[in-house]
């Protein structure tokens, strides 16, 4: 699923299962309940969150995202 954000817009995202997210254009801020290390993201760069508690996701500025199931292997 392809996502467009404005600058300040977030994305709040609880799984059951860990979430694939790549940015693929702009810069993106992911951070994760009670995890003091923060994610951030830039063009063409992807992370894999964790599905354990809430996360939310970002933009910093005007950002497309990619959010999927993470590959297999």
């Amino acid at each position: 699923m392809v996502i467009s954000l404005e600058a300040g817009e977030f994305l709040r995202i609880e799984s059951d299962e860990g979430v694939d997210v790549r940015c693929e254009a702009g810069k993106l801020w992911i951070t994760r309940e009670e995890d003091a290390r923060d994610v951030w993201l830039k063009d063409g760069e992807s992370a894999l969150v964790d599905p354990r508690g809430l996360t939310l996701l970002e933009a910093v500025g005007l950002t497309r995202l990619r959010i999927g199931r993470p590959a297999l292997g």
